[in-house]
């Protein structure tokens, strides 16, 4: 169960949308690209079973481990700016 106060803290601070976005594109890519080398190995082969394959595993992978995983990983990064923001103020 995650920690109230971490929580809290965290929806306070947004981080900045485009270091969101490059943290969950790092996250995504060597997935997505597992993914898709394991189906093709498997030979599977029509396109619509195929999506279907990747996006059953890719989905709740990705929201339950590799995320999670990238934020606490990349929080200091992806958060930093508005440490930088409240120094300059203060």
């Amino acid at each position: 169960m995650p920690n109230k106060k971490m929580t809290e803290e965290k929806q306070e601070r947004k981080p900045t949308d485009w270091k969101d976005a490059v943290v969950k594109w790092m996250g995504l890519f060597p997935v997505l690209l597992v993914i898709a080398c394991t189906t093709k190995m498997l030979g599977v082969k029509p396109l619509p079973l195929k999506l279907f394959i990747e996006s059953l595993i890719i989905v709740p992978l990705l929201h339950y481990i590799v995320t999670p995983f990238m934020e606490r990983t990349f929080s200091g990064w992806i958060y930093d700016d508005e440490s930088k923001e409240a120094k300059r103020e203060g």
